[in-house]
């Protein structure tokens, strides 16, 4: 063979090993627990979204609202352009909000994932200029939510299939992936604008934010603003947390430390600037990351804690089965050992009785035994005595009551087996 065919084989490997490996990346079917997740968060993302677009609806969106004239708005398509009111635009909104519930419950998923595509874009397209950033990550992440399979997992849609709403399809995980790349791509580029900027590279960028009050929340002492240690590590630590998630994140032992340096600096963003929702969006694309047996395990947990929680309140409110519908003590044991066999003795003598009262008595009187006589033989009788049979009176003993244990030997009894007392015979058999 030519070096020219082997080269040329070579790069054939190359190509197929690269199709094959691109394939089970994006298109191998896996559990969809984790997409369940996503949606879930979303939904709820989505929600506080249009609760905080309904504040003053009319002034930011309605038709005598404050935007300025742009060059080229026709490519800024919105719903609310073929539908110019008011009363259009609170339609939108409270479709917005059920269309949120629907997403976060999974009822009719596809629909009311496509639909809170839509509205978002429309409200955003309306009045761009009062959004930032994360409002634009929201929009793109509704937009992954409508491609995907999102109602395969965790959902009613799901229920109605299958019985269960903690139950998972297995699909393909390509949008997933798409979520994925989305989130390096953030950071990525992020880390690479920041680096072009001189505050940054000298550190006192993250100095500069925290004196921002327009948007101060939680205000940072001015002695910790003012450090130039404080600064440079605060801003160098940003640059490196972020570059740290983009290419990391990708690496099973690195990903966990790296997504929970990225929530703490999230956080900590969040409480101290007001940026909106841009924290909680990045939280979203997270969660793509949750291994899908990790989101399995959560979920079956969850369903646990609920159906423990939901037998513990049944049994609290059901009325509790009293006696009379308890099954009689007679019932069980038949029930477990089977019919209860007749009395060796249905009748007594009651001669035989005082007969061998007395001579319990009398093992009792030489042994010593601290119970008196007839307690003694009547823990160890169980006959069945006529009603006009007569009851033998107790005899008050003033003995010692420190006899030995091993003064009156026990018989193995039955149910209903009539043991007397040592030296007596047993009663069925007289």
């Amino acid at each position: 063979m030519s070096p020219a065919s082997t080269a040329v084989s070579g790069i054939r490997e190359h190509a197929a090993s690269f199709v094959q490996k691109w394939r089970e990346f994006f298109f191998t079917p896996q559990p969809t627990y984790t997409l369940g997740l996503v949606r879930i968060a979303f939904g709820l993302l989505a929600l506080m979204w249009s609760i905080e677009v309904g504040q003053d609806l009319y002034d930011r969106f309605g038709a005598t609202r404050f935007v300025p004239k742009t060059s080229s708005p026709d490519y800024l398509w919105s719903i609310f352009q073929l539908f110019p009111s008011d009363d259009a635009l609170m339609l939108g909104w409270i479709v917005l909000m059920a269309a949120s519930v629907a997403l976060i419950v999974g009822w009719h998923t596809r629909i009311a994932a496509i639909l809170v595509f839509v509205l978002i874009m429309s409200f955003e397209r309306q009045n761009p200029w009062i959004f930032n950033g994360g409002d634009a990550l929201i929009r793109l992440e509704a937009l992954f939510i409508a491609l995907a399979p999102s109602g395969a997992a965790l959902s009613l849609d799901e229920r109605r299939r299958t019985g269960s709403f903690f139950s998972a399809q297995e699909r393909e995980i390509w949008v997933l992936r798409l979520i994925q790349i989305q989130l390096s791509v953030i950071y990525l580029s992020t880390v690479i604008a920041k680096l072009r900027g001189e505050t940054w590279q000298n550190g006192t960028a993250v100095s500069y934010a925290l004196r921002l009050k327009d948007i101060q929340l939680i205000p940072v002492p001015e002695s910790l603003v003012g450090s130039p240690l404080f600064s440079q590590t605060l801003t160098w630590g940003t640059l490196l947390i972020e570059a740290g998630i983009a290419i990391l994140v990708w690496n099973r032992r690195w990903r966990l430390p790296v997504l929970l340096a990225g929530v703490v600096l999230h956080l900590s963003i969040t409480l101290t600037l007001a940026i909106g929702f841009f924290s909680f969006a990045m939280f979203v694309l997270y969660l793509a990351f949750v291994p899908p047996e990790r989101a399995e395990a959560f979920a079956k947990g969850v369903q646990r804690r609920l159906l423990s929680l939901r037998g513990r309140g049944e049994g609290e409110t059901a009325e509790p089965a009293g006696f009379d519908d308890a099954p009689e003590l007679d019932e069980v044991d038949q029930a477990e050992f089977g019919p209860e066999p007749e009395p060796a003795v249905s009748e007594v003598d009651p001669d035989e009785i005082r007969s061998a009262l007395a001579a319990a008595r009398g093992s009792e009187h030489r042994a010593g035994e601290h119970r008196t006589g007839e307690h003694r033989a009547s823990r160890r009788l169980r006959v069945h005595l006529p009603d006009s049979a007569p009851r033998p009176e107790p005899v008050p003993d003033g003995r010692d009551h420190g006899a030995p244990a091993h003064a009156l030997p026990e018989y193995p009894t039955g149910r209903h087996a009539l043991v007397g007392a040592a030296g007596s015979p047993r009663l069925g058999d007289t």
